[in-house]
């Protein structure tokens, strides 16, 4: 219980901006109340529309980041970086800096820690408007699209080797690139993925039928009201392996078929007593659950792993309708296009962040996959994850994709909250 306070606490300081956000939202959208719940129908409709007024919403390429000229120092290279898993091990100890800018030599780094990213991202956005930028730093991924279609980002793929490049799992270009241009690479490649209670379950469902026949015998075996066999069950991943998506190009994707089956789906699921209702939009609340015993499996970053500590779990993942699939995340670094001059340092730089040393089994312990094949090959993964990261895939870079995830929450829980008056 001692890890699982540690990471919540760790988390409302990575994640608490955004979910704070989230309840506000949810609260002021429904009149500081609930809002009112909607049939999955009208609540798809509704969540489209608003998503689509985003999307229609133009962007000026400095409407996000002021486009005004920017003076770099013709120092060392100016590296900033915000608390991340990964990263915070390679400078852990009183010399971990000073360790970290001497296995550079001969370049010339200088890092800066910029404290949780709700911090960091205010120091960002001041450096910004007053043009007094690093030459690399470390950004949550909702960042890179509004740099890169701003113009503010240098592409790394005039920066890195063909060979590091090439050696980046597809799905990992893909999450970081821009009209096949690469704008970032991640920092510890996390995914989603099904954490399941192997003293419970054998072998973990692939399908929405598996999963429906697993829940199903565990139920029977089961039947009490505190207990349900499933936990989270992530709409956007299972709308994914339909072959829908949030968005297609500039429209919502939120009215078509797909997108209904999906979420009938998910109410099936709840009406069956299978999934917990409580836990539909809240994956933290389902991951608290699976740690009392009270679900047999549930939905997860896998940069969560560090908190089952000893239970008999593994990872697999995400049932979808006819196959798995997952959602590759996390934080990324990205350089400034004024840093052109120091190409040779940023090649270093970057080269050692997705190496070996920072990325091999002490961040495979954290749940995180290394970012190049030929580091992830050498060592050992948690149980499950390599299966799991090999399904990965992501929503294309979208400056706005940050609103409109917010938007398809809000009306994901007006449904979820919905039931037939027969029911």
């Amino acid at each position: 219980m001692k890890h699982m306070q540690q990471s919540y606490s760790h988390r409302l300081t990575w994640k608490g901006w955004t979910g704070f956000t989230i309840v506000l939202a949810l609260t002021f959208s429904g009149c500081f109340g609930p809002p009112r719940p909607l049939p999955p129908e009208e609540a798809l409709q509704q969540t489209s529309s608003r998503i689509d007024r985003i999307l229609d919403t133009a962007h000026t390429p400095g409407s996000v980041i002021p486009d005004r000229a920017v003076t770099l120092s013709d120092g060392p290279l100016e590296f900033w970086r915000h608390a991340h898993p990964v990263l915070d091990q390679a400078f852990a100890g009183p010399q971990g800096q000073k360790r970290f800018e001497q296995q550079l030599r001969p370049h010339r780094i200088q890092s800066q820690f910029i404290g949780e990213w709700h911090f960091a991202v205010q120091k960002l956005s001041v450096t910004m408007a007053a043009g007094d930028l690093p030459d690399v730093t470390t950004v949550a991924r909702g960042w890179v699209a509004p740099l890169a279609q701003s113009g503010r980002l240098l592409p790394l793929d005039t920066v890195l080797d063909s060979s590091i490049i090439s050696d980046l799992p597809t799905p990992v270009r893909n999450a970081f690139s821009i009209d096949d241009r690469l704008y970032a690479i991640p920092l510890g490649n996390y995914c989603s993925v099904l954490l399941y209670n192997t003293e419970m379950i054998g072998t973990p469902p692939k399908t929405w039928d598996e999963l429906r026949t697993v829940a199903q015998t565990l139920r029977a075996e089961n039947p009490s009201e505190r207990f349900h066999p499933i936990g989270h069950l992530p709409y956007i991943e299972a709308l994914w392996s339909t072959g829908g998506r949030v968005v297609f190009g500039a429209q919502s994707g939120l009215e078509r078929p797909e997108a209904l089956e999906t979420l009938e789906f998910l109410l099936e699921l709840r009406d069956d007593e299978l999934l917990h209702p409580r836990t539909m939009n809240d994956p933290q609340w389902a991951l608290s659950m699976f740690l009392r015993g009270q679900v047999a499996m549930t939905v997860i970053s896998s940069r969560d792993w560090p908190l089952v500590d000893e239970m008999p779990a593994a990872m697999a993942p995400i049932p979808g309708r006819d196959a798995p699939v997952t959602r590759l995340m996390g934080d990324a670094v990205v350089a400034f296009a004024e840093a052109e001059d120091k190409r040779s340092d940023i090649a270093a730089l970057l080269e050692h962040l997705i190496g070996p040393e920072i990325q091999g089994a002490a961040s495979a312990s954290k749940g995180s996959v290394p970012a190049r094949t030929s580091v992830a090959e050498t060592i050992e993964l948690p149980p499950g994850l390599a299966e799991a990261y090999g399904h990965a895939r992501s929503e294309p870079l979208h400056r706005d994709w940050d609103s409109i995830e917010l938007e398809a929450i809000r009306g994901l829980d007006r449904a979820f909250r919905w039931r037939n008056e027969g029911d």
